[in-house]
Order: structure tokens, then sequence, then C-alpha cells
């Protein structure tokens, strides 16, 4: 059931949220999920949408910032074969005078060849950015998948969850992923507030 004050109690103590499945404005709902989380939390938001249905965005990503942004951009993902809209969203943010790229997406699941490219976008560009880096996101992939094996295991990528939950980590498609910085702690909660559980990494730079 949507409740945004469950989603809201789940986020309060982060700095900087990816949010998946951001519904927008509609006839009876004036603003986008991601600007009446902002409200509830005293965050700067973004709404990057996906989709329009009946002049409206309906559906797409958004992140929520307690970091200075200095640029932003919206990038569609190419879709081939399934109906399904998807984007990335590239986000800088200012954090003790260094510039951390964020690049937030949710790739496509309902048809392998474009999840597979759109993946394979998402994973090119991630690995193109200046360090400190972050990819997060739905990426609608387990560990098993030959893309996200061949990312693991790339010098310099880091996966918070995997180092701190180590075996106990369970299967997963939803993922942060880094680069120039390190784990201090990581974990999933699942409380149902959403169909999703909560992914959250504590980061610090490398130097």
């Amino acid at each position: 059931r949507r409740d945004l004050d469950r989603v809201t109690g789940c986020l309060r103590d982060l700095d900087l949220v990816g949010l998946c499945e951001v519904h927008g404005e509609g006839l009876w709902q004036p603003d986008n999920q991601a600007a009446a989380l902002s409200r509830k939390l005293g965050m700067a938001w973004l709404f990057a949408p996906a989709s329009l249905e009946s002049y409206h965005h309906q559906f797409g990503n958004g992140l929520l910032s307690r970091l200075p942004a200095t640029f932003w951009q919206r990038i569609p993902l190419s879709r081939n074969f399934h109906h399904s809209h998807r984007n990335m969203v590239l986000l800088g943010v200012e954090h003790r005078g260094r510039t951390i790229h964020v690049l937030l997406t949710h790739v496509s699941r309902g048809e392998h060849r474009d999840r597979g490219n759109q993946l394979r976008t998402a994973i090119a560009l991630f690995t193109a950015l200046a360090e400190p880096a972050i990819l997060l996101g739905d990426l609608n992939s387990t560990a098993d998948d030959p893309q996200i094996r061949r990312l693991l295991a790339r010098p310099g990528v880091v996966d918070p969850v995997g180092e701190v939950l180590g075996p106990k980590t369970p299967e997963r498609i939803d993922w942060i992923l880094v680069r120039g910085l390190r784990a201090v702690d990581a974990g999933i909660v699942d409380n149902g507030a959403s169909d999703h559980p909560m992914v959250w990494a504590e980061l610090e730079p490398v130097r």
C-alpha cells in the first residue's frame, strides 16, 4: 500500500537517497512523490520522469539530497523490445570540497535484451565517471548476472553491502556500487514500507 509516512521513516537519517518507481503528479495527487517526501524530510528533491500519460509525468526516478548539487542530467535508456520507458539520472553533489558523481537508474525487467543493453549502458557510464562515483538503483540483475560479475571483478569497484554482510548477503537486484569510496557500514532493511527493501551504505573517501 502507498504510505509515504512509512517511507519517510526509513529515510530520515540519510544524506542522499535514490528512489525508483516514483509516481508523478496526477488528478488526485498534485505533487510527485519525490517532492512530497522532500517536504517531510527537509531535503532537496529531483524527479526525472520516464513516461508521460494523460499529459502527466507518471513514473520515473527521484533523488533526495542534503548535499548541495552542482549539476544534474536526465539520460534516456534505449528500448527496442518492450513498451516500458527507462532513464538514468546523473547528479553531481559537493562533499567537503569534492564533487561526487551519482548515477541512479532503474533497468527494465520485462525483456532480457532491453535489460542487458540498459545495464551495459549504465555500467559503461559509471566506470567512465571521475571518482568518487556511485551507481545505485534497481538493476533487475542478481550477482550471478555476467555483467554484474564482471563489474564486481573490476579493480576499484566496491560493493559496500557485500563487503559488510559477507556470506549473509541475500540475493538482490537493488544495488549500491562505488568507486573512490570505501564502506564504513552498510545493510538491507525490509520493514514493509515498499515492495523492495531499502539498501543503504555509509561511505567515506578512499583518499
